[in-house]
């Protein structure tokens, strides 16, 4: 495999992945090749299809909150969006998404989403004192280099760490994960929601690191798969004309099946704090090969 990423298609990037056909609630999109993991479509490329039909839907661009629960894994090739209106204002509107992939539901999200009003303004979480980006290694290639095998995703989406070797032995008394984030299309993020898309989209790869560096060891070793059942995210502040994220994700409990974690997310240009995320994970066995049968 090479150590580079492979090439950016046209209409890998993110805002052309995630257009819809269609009106009235009712959307089509054949889901795109460009964002699989390992065995099946990106969870944040699904949930940032989920906000984005939210948006077409309502009319407005500034989203408050995502919460979707995942299904069922998707695959490249035709899919439905059928958004249906819970509550609406002049202000804002919520939402519930479902994505449909051979009349199978695979997504279910709800959404609240509106235009920037006046409030109240406060701002307690200055962005961490980390080395810059340009300073730290592709996460990818640290993964290449390792000798392990590397989602397809990591081919849309660049992060790197600021502090942390891959599968070095575990470090319980340091359960957070650093990391510099940002999709490697060049295309320009032009409003609130292009930003939540992206940070949507870059969300859901995040959670799994700080329970590999719990845990030590390659991921590719463990008894279990965690694949994300849940994924909630609040955004405080649009951050468009950020290049790079900095996330820090942290594992707060794993206790029986299910792991839970949680992220935040600020402005490389800022330092402002744009956006808090949690997720669930759950235990899924691994599967072993009997002695003697074919692998």
């Amino acid at each position: 495999m090479s150590a580079s990423p492979a090439p950016l298609q046209p209409d890998s990037a993110l805002e052309i992945a995630t257009r819809l056909s269609g009106d009235g609630g009712r959307y089509q999109i054949d889901l795109n090749p460009h964002w699989m993991g390992f065995h099946t479509l990106f969870g944040g490329y699904l949930a940032a299809i989920a906000m984005r039909a939210a948006s077409q839907a309502s009319g407005f661009r500034r989203a408050a909150s995502l919460s979707c629960h995942f299904l069922r894994g998707g695959q490249p090739g035709p899919a439905e969006v059928v958004v249906e209106s819970l509550r609406a204002n002049k202000r804002s509107e919520s939402l519930r998404v479902s994505l449909i992939q051979q009349q199978e539901r695979i997504l279910e999200a709800l959404v609240w989403i509106g235009v920037e009003g006046e409030g109240f303004t406060l701002s307690h979480d200055p962005i961490p004192d980390v080395p810059p980006a340009s300073a730290l290694r592709d996460r990818r290639e640290q993964v290449l280099a390792s000798r392990t095998a590397v989602s397809p995703v990591w081919d849309r989406v660049e992060a790197r760490f600021c502090d942390r070797r891959l599968y070095e032995p575990a470090r319980p008394e340091e359960p957070d994960v650093d990391a510099w984030c940002r999709l490697r299309d060049s295309q320009p993020y032009e409003d609130a929601l292009e930003d939540a898309l992206r940070i949507t989209a870059i969300a859901d790869g995040v959670f799994h690191d700080p329970l590999y560096r719990l845990l030590g060891g390659d991921p590719q070793e463990y008894e279990y798969a965690v694949p994300t059942m849940e994924l909630s995210i609040h955004f405080h502040r649009a951050a468009p004309g950020s290049e790079w994220l900095f996330c820090r994700a942290h594992c707060n409990q794993a206790a029986a099946g299910l792991v839970t974690s949680s992220a935040r997310f600020w402005s490389g240009d800022t330092g402002q704090l744009v956006a808090s995320a949690r997720s669930n994970l759950a235990c899924r066995p691994i599967a072993k090969p009997r002695p003697g049968s074919l692998v």
